[in-house]
């Protein structure tokens, strides 16, 4: 669906039950949700509900008893999702289980409500996921050995103050609408390139980095060059009933 009050962008929603073990049904909702951002005529926002419950029950441990083969499925989402060829948005809310630690680390931006939290796990020791690489790699080292490390449970307040969330609010609503209302004056489909420099640049030398981006900017100038264009012609087919009117 698309958004009257926002700009003219495709939105995907996509409800998650952030208590819940792995599951492949999680993975193949996610997919498809995946799937309709990129096949979509104009950019696309995929917007995530990430719902967690007041207490998580026992059989919510993360990933819970399931095959090695399903967490490489889930791996290989998660990959998939954090170089989504469109924008991605989080909300959480409640207790979620530590599997929605992959999500926020790999989405556009983070948003939270007051109530939401994250299990690392129930006593025995934190599920080793991707999300420990990208947390040490985004948010730094020190965080990712306190977290994942000595940490059972993320409140709120603490993943803000890490950067697991970039905003916390009481009307998840009201802060969604405001962030897409943001970006009217933004360029959203070139994003996801921008987005992947970020990604790719971190873990490349100097030398691999800087041609990537030398072609971003080869590839940025044509495209300004070509708006130019388009908007001098623009001006130049308003221009020309006012000429006719004083002949």
């Amino acid at each position: 669906m698309s958004d009257p009050s926002s700009p003219l962008v495709h939105l995907v929603h996509l409800d998650i039950d952030a208590a819940s073990a792995l599951n492949d049904a999680q993975i193949q909702r996610l997919t498809a949700a995946c799937d309709e951002v990129e096949d979509a005529a104009i950019p696309a926002v995929l917007i995530l509900h990430l719902r967690g419950t007041a207490k998580l029950p026992a059989s919510a441990c993360w990933p819970g008893a399931v095959s090695l083969d399903l967490v490489n499925r889930w791996e290989k989402a998660m990959r998939r999702f954090e170089r989504l060829q469109g924008l991605s948005l989080a909300w959480i809310e409640n207790t979620c289980s530590a599997g929605m630690l992959d999500l926020l680390l790999a989405v556009d931006q983070r948003m939270a409500a007051p109530t939401a939290s994250v299990c690392v796990h129930n006593g025995e020791a934190a599920w080793p996921s991707m999300a420990m690489r990208r947390m040490s790699t985004r948010l730094g080292m020190g965080a990712a050995r306190a977290v994942f490390l000595f940490e059972t449970q993320l409140c709120c307040t603490r993943m803000a103050q890490l950067g697991v969330v970039d905003q916390v609010s009481d009307d998840g609503q009201g802060a969604i609408a405001a962030w897409l209302a943001s970006l009217a004056g933004v360029d959203v489909q070139v994003l996801p390139s921008r987005r992947l420099l970020l990604l790719e640049g971190a873990a490349h030398s100097y030398e691999q980095a800087v041609g990537q981006h030398l072609a971003a900017c080869d590839v940025e100038l044509r495209r300004r060059q070509l708006r130019a264009v388009q908007h001098a012609a623009a001006d130049c087919g308003h221009d020309a009933p006012a000429q006719m009117v004083s002949a």
